[in-house]
């Protein structure tokens, strides 16, 4: 490998920064033309070539090493972390020199460039040269305590390489160093090296500061031997005794006491043996003092003569030697004289007399002895104090304690150990730290007392997890000292401190399992996993838990079974360990063991069943359950509701009942668990007698606030499943009355209610909720259900985030998200049913993908549940023509496991799914037992919801576009009514087949009003029986949707229909003499039909409310019908403008047939019901002719294929001529099929009846063509010919649209012909077909038409179209027959008319216009095309080119007369729906006129079943008078022709062309568009056609 050379730069660097090298300061003198990046990079690369492993060390290289680690010092000097990396590399090079033999010189230089390095990270200044001798005299790096622990190993190793560089040079310099001719040290460095040693130095502090490691301890006691050696061969007394300071240290590290023997006393020891505590058979050298019985005269002369330390060390020796002198009293009395009039000297008087204390024959400690240690503890308490510590003061202290220790003077041992807690603040010992817990342990250990155990909690709280060693001494205390009752009190900041150390470092588990006491242990355990659990690091959680699982050990089986358990239900651990109990011979813990294993490794069938069969093992034994025995039970009684195992559940509680004994308290668990599951199964009688026996069980006892609501809830629920809604209004008003009274129920943070408690108090708060839900639902108060559905959700999914930041842990925690999260099941299923039912659709998919998102949360781990929420999801989604395959898939998925297959609700569902995928053997059906233990399939079974039946068997005929017959009951009379209505049309059918003349009744076009009069003709007696059964009907029909809004809207629309068919047979047979009065009332239950969802959205954002509570069930008054009709009446003939004609298009879901109505002021209503095939009998091609299904299902097909065509992956590949006629071609096709649509829709549905839509004046001119047509009836109908008596009377309305017709055209006039004449024939009127001369009939009619047609006047009319939800995507005003007609359309009349009363002239004043011009940034040339105009009009105020803030928008579109957008989409985009509805709905501000010329900015979504929603829906919902929008996309440069085109002929922008009603713009504008269908056909206006001034 190439060798680097250091680049000159690095050199050139150097020398620049020669006048402050190693400077200190912080901003160090750089030139700025020097490159740091590049200098860095070469002195990085410098020195990973060259100390690299393979690399020696030469002479050559060192200066260049040396430079380029001072090079990255100067670059790092403001860089603390780069700089403590450049450490390893500095102590590699020092290994390296040590290694390679190079001059020592060269490793103090190298150690000196690093020791002012750490002391500039440590913040610690260094004065003056830096040499060897120095950095021993000084004791090394000063001590300090910092958090990172690389830096703490940086200084340790450093402590090293000084010591063993030191030793090296003396082992090869001795003799001149003792000769004192060496240059490099001296004798006084040699002396001070004993000192390193002690544990005061800095040295031993910085290795005590960290774990314990068998490494420092073995170089430490490699180095101490090599100093004794170098010590013994100086032949000196002084070293000599020094040597034997260094050997007592070696003793002490070594723990060999056979060195003790080696040492020789002397006045240098005395220091070394205060400071080693920890040295074995420390007796033994202090049995070699010679026992000599010095005269106390003699030792107290020479105390009062000592002014020195030497001095003071030798009567130490005396002192030792002496020790039955330590009770004589006049020495006692001179040591207490000497030390309160000594100033200087009392550091080491200190030392002296606390070591002859602590060493001598102390019989009993008397008033002297306490003096001298309290003038001891006093003078270091004040040392403390001034700020002016020694560094034996530790020593001394633990020679204190000693003494006081051995005569219990615990309250003097609280002194030292405040004073070691104080050393430790002040100076960051972690030595002194741990000695204060050690002392407050002793104290505990001798004085048991709940306040000494606080002072001991305290310091460790405070302390250890700076010492975490502590945790042995105080974890062996405390549990020596703990309570012997079976439950400990843990004070929770000395668990999480614990707990803190635990997580740190999990090898300290093994101070818990020192502990003997198995009950200290177990609790200790439990806590700790409650603690450790709200842990945010799970990796740390997972490793601490699994450390205490499987190595803290118990003599007691029993005990070793909590702590598992207790660790299977830690919840944020992903994978537990695999423990095991197969040695236990109690079925319910091995069944317990196996439902946490089920918990935490994820669902085995094998594992289920064997946990069932050990629980129903243990219940057969007839005995009481122990506590832990209850706890495992009530956990297995969870999980098995968590998993939908309901028939298992009430089976094992009643088990438990019958054989167990239990408490009540236990009891009253068990009986409200078994209500829940009665309630599940829809057994009603035994639900009663068991919520009777958990409310004399609640009598017993004095029940807790929580369980006496819980057992309302369980009343409240009762009263609405068994239909009691009067009892349950009455239960529902009690508990919202005790929940508004009582706090605990409030959102109040400061409360100090514990987190559990909390949650379990909102949980009922949502319970309550839901079950208001429920009432309101029964007491058909829908929009109210649907608010305290959505604020149950809220509550529940609040409830579940906030758990992983609460206080509640372990099993609760667990427990706490399986209640929520089923309860959000139900919400979410709940919800979406009352959505669907109030025809708010919008927001049906959103809660799908919630409910779908929970239950993929748990997916796998509850199949049962897992598979029901997979079905209700996926049937919705069927319901909705929404992808549903796989939610349906995951569903079927589960049948592999037998639990899933054999599961008697599962199969339902399937079976029902099935069904609907068109399969007819799979029918539903449900079974009505009144006991579960009737029921043969009780442990497969989830719930039974016997309205599910009849709700199924009505969401098939709806999906599948099928008569709903055969149900046998249904708690739903409006269900009920759709079965019967079918059963008696089913039998109608087969009674009109029966009837020659009633063949083709329905398959002809029927009427209502149909014949208003009278006429001559043979009665048909065939026809009562068919009537009668129509009558009833109806009237039946009518009875029932008296309640209009009350009835959810797939029920009313139903029955809507049912009614026009049965009115409409009726109006065929007979004559209508009050039609009027009827027609009204039938066009007032059309009204509410078509205006349900917005009357609905309305309602619910009018009334829409967060609150935790639900409100007090409304007392609704009953809906006068009649009252309604009359006003219904005042408001159409007051209100619509004269001109002004509604048209209503429906589809009949029972037949298929369209159904139109026609309202004009004054006139009376008009219903038709055109069948959309009756042309198959009369054209070439019948199969051209089809239905509703498949006209939609085209027509989705032409969007779908422009949509793609129009894509910009396809437009950016149309380079070539080719291809653009290609692209054209294609586009082309595409109207031209649009087109066809229109034409087959217009010649075959509506047919000869297309004059409804007209407006021609009906007065002298129609009354005389009528009486001609009449006649010519008359003359060629065989009944008529010389007929003298009087004839039937038709309706105007057939008549009129023959009179209307634009062209004569035989199909069309057919059509008419075929009514009237089939018509007769149901009257009793007959006409044989083959005995008419149509040629004849046409000629008369024809020449009459003709004849009449210049006659003709067509007066202005402005069409509103009220297309039926089913229709509102289809272009209606593009049919030939309405073009260039002025034509817009509403969902509702009455909607219209609410925009038209506060605009009675439909006009607008666009002083004022607010514009959205291409937020999106990407239509270029349509901001370039409009911006000219826009920006033409300086009151005109919009935004172009950007995206708009949401507050923006709505401020814009509120405060305009007219909203401009031309953008993607319909602007909905830009804003949350929830906060459009509050400003324009809730807040009461107006929407102005709003041209939305996006692409699909009127787009409805296909909604299966139920009710369509999209943008324009939300537009009209807030009450906009009028709308231009698009029904799907389009390309922009039509849509901007068009436009333009638009505002010219409406006014907008100026131009010479005649101004007209928007209406009237729009329709002249379509042919603007080079795609007259394909574009021009999607705009279509809804609201007041307005126009500008």
């Amino acid at each position: 490998m190439k060798e680097i050379v250091l680049d000159q730069g690095v050199i050139l660097f150097l020398q620049s920064q020669l006048s402050t090298p190693l400077s200190q300061s912080q901003r160090p003198n750089i030139p700025q033309q020097y490159d740091l990046k590049k200098l860095e990079s070469t002195c990085l690369a410098y020195l990973g070539e060259n100390l690299a492993p393979t690399k020696v060390i030469s002479s050559t290289y060192i200066e260049s090493i040396s430079s380029s680690l001072n090079c990255l010092y100067l670059i790092y000097s403001n860089n603390k972390q780069s700089k403590v990396g450049v450490f390893r590399k500095h102590q590699l090079f020092i290994v390296k020199l040590l290694e390679s033999g190079q001059s020592l010189l060269d490793v103090f230089e190298q150690l000196s460039l690093l020791y002012v390095q750490i002391h500039s990270v440590l913040g610690f200044n260094t004065s003056g040269n830096v040499t060897i001798n120095n950095m021993i005299q000084r004791d090394g790096i000063p001590f300090t305590n910092t958090q990172d622990d690389y830096i703490t190993q940086t200084v340790i190793s450093f402590h090293f390489f000084l010591l063993q560089s030191f030793l090296q040079y003396l082992s090869k310099n001795l003799r001149s160093i003792v000769t004192k001719t060496n240059q490099v040290t001296n004798l006084e460095t040699l002396e001070r090296i004993p000192n390193l040693f002690l544990n005061i130095s800095n040295i031993r502090k910085w290795q005590a500061s960290t774990v314990n490691s068998p490494k420092h301890k073995k170089n430490m006691v490699k180095i101490l031997s090599g100093y004794i050696k170098v010590f013994d061969s100086i032949k000196s007394p002084k070293f000599k005794g020094l040597k034997g300071c260094l050997q007592l240290k070696l003793v002490e590290l070594a723990q060999d006491i056979s060195l003790l023997n080696q040492i020789e006393i002397s006045t240098e020891l005395i220091p070394f043996i205060n400071d080693s505590k920890d040295v074995p058979g420390l007796e033994v050298l202090l049995s070699k003092i010679p026992k000599v019985e010095h005269e106390s005269s003699v030792i107290i002369r020479e105390l009062q003569n000592c002014v020195s330390a030497n001095s003071l060390n030798t009567l130490s020796v005396k002192f030792l030697g002496s020790p039955s002198l330590v009770n004589d009293r006049q020495l006692l009395q001179a040591m207490v004289k000497k030390f309160q009039n000594s100033s200087s000297m009392k550091q080491q008087l200190s030392q002296a007399f606390v070591s002859f204390l602590v060493h001598g024959e102390i019989t009993e400690l008397s008033t002297l002895h306490l003096n001298i240690l309290d003038s001891i503890t006093v003078f270091i308490r004040d040392c403390l104090a001034s700020n002016k510590p020694f560094a034996q003061m530790q020593t001394v202290l633990a020679q204190l304690f000693t003494v006081y220790s051995k005569f219990k003077q615990t309250k003097r041992v609280r002194n030292l150990s405040n004073l070691l807690y104080n050393i430790g603040n002040k100076t960051e010992d972690k030595h002194a730290w741990s000695l204060a817990i050690e002392y407050e342990c002793y104290i505990l250990d001798i004085e048991p007392s709940d306040n000494n155990l606080a002072q001991l909690s305290g310091k460790f709280q405070r302390l250890a997890t700076h010492t975490p060693n502590s945790i042995f001494p105080f974890l062996k205390s405390y549990s020596r000292n703990s309570s012997t009752s079976e439950k400990i009190s843990f004070d929770s900041l000395t668990v999480h401190v614990i707990s803190k150390i635990l997580t740190t470092d999990p090898t300290f588990v093994l101070a818990i399992n020192q502990l003997e006491n198995d009950n200290f242990k177990v609790q200790l355990i439990e806590q700790l996993f409650h603690t450790l659990e709200k842990s945010p690091n799970l990796i740390k959680l997972k490793s601490t838990c699994d450390a205490i699982a499987k190595n803290v050990q118990f003599k007691d089986e029993y005990f070793e079974h909590r702590i598992q358990f207790a660790y299977y239900n830690i919840s944020g651990i992903e994978n537990h360990l695999d423990l095991s109990i197969s040695g236990s011979d109690n079925p319910l813990i091995l069944a317990g063991f196996q439902v946490l294993k089920l918990m935490n490794h994820g669902w085995d069938e094998l594992k289920i069943e064997e946990c069932t069969c050990n629980v129903e093992t243990w219940l057969e034994i007839q005995n009481s359950a122990s506590e832990f025995e209850i706890e495992i039970f009530t956990q297995i009684i969870a999980y098995f509701k968590y998993n939908g195992m309901t028939g298992h559940l009430i089976k094992i509680i009643e088990a438990y009942k019958k054989n167990k004994s239990p408490s009540t308290d236990v009891r009253i668990y068990l009986e409200s668990e078994l209500s829940l599951a009665l309630s599940k199964l829809s057994l009603h009688s035994q639900w009663s007698d068991s919520i009777m026996e958990v409310n004399r069980l609640l009598k017993e006892i004095k029940p807790t606030l929580n369980q006496a609501m819980n057992y309302n809830l369980l009343q409240l629920d009762y009263y609405i499943q068994t239909g009691n809604l009067s009892q349950a209004k009455e239960k529902h008003s009690k508990i919202l009355s005790t929940l508004k009274s009582r706090p605990e129920y409030k959102l109040d943070p400061g409360s100090n209610v514990p987190m559990g408690t909390k949650f379990n108090n909102f949980i009922l708060l949502g319970k309550f909720q839901y079950l208001t839900c429920k009432l309101n639902h029964s007491l058909k108060q829908t929009i109210e259900a649907s608010h305290n559905a959505k604020n149950a959700i809220q509550i529940f999914y609040s409830l579940i985030k906030k758990m992983a930041g609460s206080s509640i842990s372990g099993r609760n925690l667990i427990e706490l998200k399986w209640e929520l999260t089923h309860l959000l099941f139900d919400a979410y299923g709940t919800i979406v049913e009352l959505l669907g039912e109030l025809g708010i659709s919008r927001d049906i998919s959103f809660y799908l993908r919630e409910y779908s998102k929970v239950n993929t949360s748990i997916n796998k781990k509850i199949p049962i549940v897992n598979c029901f929420n997979d079905f209700v999801v996926g049937i919705f989604q069927m319901l909705m023509n929404s992808e549903y395959k796989e939610s349906i898939e995951s569903a079927r998925s589960y049948f592999q496991l037998e639990i899933v297959e054999y599961n008697f609700t599962l199969q339902q569902y399937n079976c029902f799914v099935s069904n609907l995928m068109g399969d007819p053997e799979a029918e539903v059906r449900y079974p009505n037992y009144s006991k579960w233990q009737d029921i043969p399939f009780l442990h497969n079974c989830y719930s039974i919801d016997k309205n599910q039946e009849s709700k199924w068997r009505l969401y098939r005929s709806l999906y599948m576009d099928v008569p709903l017959e055969n149900i046998e009951s249904s708690e739903e009379p409006g269900i009920q009514l759709i079965a019967e209505t079918n059963k008696c049309l089913a039998k109608v059918a087969k009674m009109v087949k029966g009837e020659n003349h009633l063949q083709k009744l329905s398959t002809t076009v029927q009427c209502f009003p149909s014949v208003v009069s009278d006429g001559e003709c043979q009665a048909i007696y065939q026809q009562f029986d068919i009537l009668n059964l129509l009558t009833k009907c109806k009237a039946q029909l009518l009875a029932y949707m008296r309640d209009g809004y009350q009835i959810p809207i797939v029920v009313y629309r139903t029955l809507y229909h049912l009614l026009h068919k049965c009115l409409c047979m009726i109006s065929s047979m007979t004559v209508y003499t009050d039609a009027y009065h009827l027609s009204t009332e039938f066009l007032l239950i059309q009204e509410r039909m078509n205006l349900y969802t917005f009357h609905n959205e309305r309602l619910k954002n009018s009334v829409a409310t967060d609150d935790l509570l639900p409100s007090q069930i409304a007392n609704i008054a009953p809906i006068q019908f009649e009252q309604s009709v009359i006003d219904f009446k005042g408001l159409l003939f007051n209100h619509i403008p004269s001109g002004t004609t509604f048209i209503s298009i429906d589809i009949c879901s029972h037949s298929g047939d369209l159904l139109l109505s026609k309202i004009d002021r004054g006139k009376d209503p008009v219903f038709l019901r055109l069948p959309v095939k009756r042309f198959q009998s009369r054209v070439n091609q019948p199969d051209k002719i089809v239905g509703f299904k498949e006209i939609k299902a085209r027509f989705a097909s032409i969007i779908q294929e422009s949509d793609q065509s129009t894509k910009k992956e396809v437009t950016s590949r149309v380079n070539t001529k080719a291809q653009r006629q290609k692209w054209w071609k294609l586009r082309f096709e595409l109207d031209y099929r649009l087109q066809e649509l229109l034409n087959e829709v217009q010649n075959y549905w509506i047919g000869g009846f297309g004059g409804i839509f007209s407006n021609f004046q009906t007065g002298t001119v129609y009354d005389k063509f009528k009486q001609d047509f009449l006649k010519i009836l008359s003359d060629r109908l065989p009944s008529r010919k010389n007929r003298a008596s009087k004839s039937f009377t038709f309706d105007d309305t057939v008549i009129y649209c023959l009179y209307a017709l634009k062209e004569y055209s035989r199909e069309l006039v057919d059509d008419i012909f075929y009514y009237l004449i089939d018509t007769l024939n149901f009257h009793g009127e007959f006409n044989d077909y083959a005995l008419i001369n149509f040629d004849k009939l046409h000629h008369s009619t024809k020449v009459l038409m003709d004849k009449y047609r210049p006659l003709r006047y067509e007066t202005k009319q402005q069409l509103i179209i009220i297309p039926s939800s089913r229709c509102l995507f289809f272009p209606w005003e593009s049919m030939l027959l309405l073009e260039n007609r002025a034509i817009s359309r509403m969902p509702s009349i009455s909607m219209a008319i609410e925009v038209l009363k506060p605009r009675m002239y439909w006009s607008n004043n666009l002083s004022d216009l607010f514009y959205v011009l291409n937020p999106g940034g990407d239509l270029g040339r349509s901001e370039e095309r409009f911006k000219k105009y826009f920006t033409a009009h300086r009151n005109w105020k919009g935004i172009i080119g950007r995206k708009p803030p949401e507050d923006e928008i709505i401020h814009g579109i509120s405060n305009t007369e007219l909203f401009v957008y031309i953008g993607h989409g319909g602007c909905d985009q830009y804003f949350k729906i929830s906060n459009f509805f509050k400003h324009f709905l809730a807040s009461g501000s107006k929407l102005p006129p709003s041209l939305l010329l996006g692409c699909s900015s009127g787009a409805l979504k296909d909604n299966g079943i139920f009710e369509p929603s999209g943008n324009i829906y939300n537009w009209l919902a807030c009450g906009v008078p009028m709308a231009l929008v698009n029904l799907w996309d389009v390309t922009d440069k039509d849509i901007d022709t068009f436009s333009v085109s638009v505002f010219e002929n409406w006014g907008l922008f100026k131009s010479d062309k005649e101004k007209v009603n928007f209406a009237e713009a729009v329709s002249k504008s379509r042919d603007k568009c080079t795609l007259r269908f394909m574009n021009g056909s999607a705009p279509v206006v809804y609201g007041l056609p307005l126009t500008l001034p």
